[in-house]
C-alpha cells in the first residue's frame, strides 16, 4: 500500500486498495537538495523483479523481449478487495504497473453486489469494476497515465458525474515510460 487513498464501501463491507507490488530500499544518507530535480531525501532503490517460486500465488505477467523470447515478472500493481472483518483478500485484479492513483466506490442500488469501483492505471486505462467480484464493466483508454483520485459529484442538472485527472511525472513516469500534461476527464 502506498499513499494513494483506498475506499471503503459500507454496503459491501470491503476496502478497495490500490496496491503497489514491488520492494524498495531506503538508505538514510546525506542528501543535498538541488532545485528543479526530484528530491526524496534519501537513497532510494526499486526492485520490481520478484522470485516467483518464493511467492507462487502472486499474479504475474509475461512480456516479450526484443530479439525474441519472453520475460515473466510478478505484477507491479493490484486492485485488492479486502475484508476487514475476516482479515483476508476477497478478490484482486492484477495490473502490470503500480496503481498510484486512488480508488472510488459507489453504493449502487444499496445491495451488497451492486456497487462500483473506479480506478485508473499508469498504462492509461480508466476502469470500472463490480464490487461483488471485480468483474470488468467499463474501460476507457485515456491520453496519459492516471495518478488522480476519481471523484463523484452532482452537476447543475442533478446528474451524477465521475471525474479523474490524468498526467504523470517523475517517479510514476519511470514505470509507464510516458509523461503527459494534466487533463481532467469528466464522465
Amino acid at each position: 500500500k502506498e499513499f494513494a487513498p483506498a475506499s471503503y464501501s459500507p454496503v459491501s463491507g470491503l476496502f478497495f486498495v490500490p496496491g503497489i507490488n514491488f520492494c524498495t530500499t531506503h538508505l538514510t544518507t546525506r542528501t543535498d537538495y538541488k532545485p528543479g530535480t526530484p528530491f526524496v531525501g534519501d537513497t532510494l532503490g526499486f526492485s520490481p523483479d520478484f522470485n516467483l517460486s518464493a511467492s507462487p500465488t502472486s499474479p504475474s505477467f509475461t512480456y516479450p523481449v526484443p530479439g525474441g523470447g519472453t520475460y515473466t515478472s510478478r505484477s507491479n500493481g493490484e486492485l485488492i478487495a479486502w475484508d476487514p472483518v475476516n482479515n483476508n483478500k476477497k478478490w484482486s485484479i492484477a495490473e502490470s504497473l503500480p496503481l498510484w492513483g486512488g480508488v472510488l466506490t459507489t453504493a449502487g442500488n444499496g445491495k451488497a453486489d451492486s456497487g462500483l469501483v473506479f480506478y485508473g492505471t499508469l498504462d492509461q486505462n480508466f476502469k470500472v469494476v463490480s464490487t461483488a467480484g471485480g468483474s470488468p464493466l467499463y474501460t476507457k483508454q485515456l491520453e496519459g497515465g492516471i495518478l488522480g483520485n476519481p471523484i463523484s459529484f452532482t452537476d447543475n442538472s442533478g446528474h451524477q458525474k465521475i471525474a479523474v485527472f490524468t498526467g504523470v511525472g517523475w517517479l510514476p513516469a519511470m514505470f509507464s515510460g510516458k509523461k503527459c500534461p494534466g487533463v481532467l476527464h469528466i464522465f
